[in-house]
């Protein structure tokens, strides 16, 4: 009786045995299922980021191509109602000067732009020499030559080509 008793003992011993080695082979599987599972999430994850950083740089490319085209439809048209002397809406001092001023920067942006960098300023890098000339005020520093304008509302230095003589 006591080796039938062995012999039970050993065969649960056995099938438990074995239980032990399928349950453990069972959550390394499972594990195995959980790591590739985190993984494909973290690439569609970071396909997601790059996908939308993609679009948000096309989008911010296009809107500064909308606006470099209104800034020249704008000078386009600054050009057209100049006559030489005097802006036709405006026939006193102030138009004179607002529309010199105008053309001036709107010149001056354009040449910039031309280089395919912005090529402006929110301070000037010194105290400038100021030069009029033809009604527009050019601001020289150290070789470089800038007109005030105006981007998004505040007070820029578009970097122009010097005023002549200079």
């Amino acid at each position: 009786m006591a080796s039938a008793q062995t012999a039970s003992r050993q065969s649960g011993a056995t099938e438990r045995s074995a239980q032990r080695a399928e349950t453990k082979q069972t959550r390394t599987e499972s594990r195995a299922d959980t790591r590739t599972s985190g993984q494909q999430e973290r690439t569609e994850r970071q396909g997601q980021r790059q996908q939308g950083q993609t679009e948000r740089t096309e989008a911010r490319q296009q809107g500064q191509t909308e606006r470099t085209e209104s800034r020249a439809y704008a000078a386009q048209n600054i050009a057209n109602d100049w006559d030489g002397h005097h802006y036709d809406d405006d026939d006193d001092d102030w138009g004179w000067a607002l529309a010199g001023a105008a053309v001036g920067a709107t010149a001056g942006y354009i040449a910039g732009a031309a280089t395919a960098t912005p090529n402006y300023v929110t301070v000037l890098p010194c105290t400038p020499t100021v030069v009029p000339y033809g009604g527009v005020s050019y601001y020289g520093c150290g070789g470089t030559w800038y007109n005030r304008s105006y981007v998004d509302g505040s007070v820029t230095y578009v970097t122009v080509t010097p005023p002549p003589g200079y």
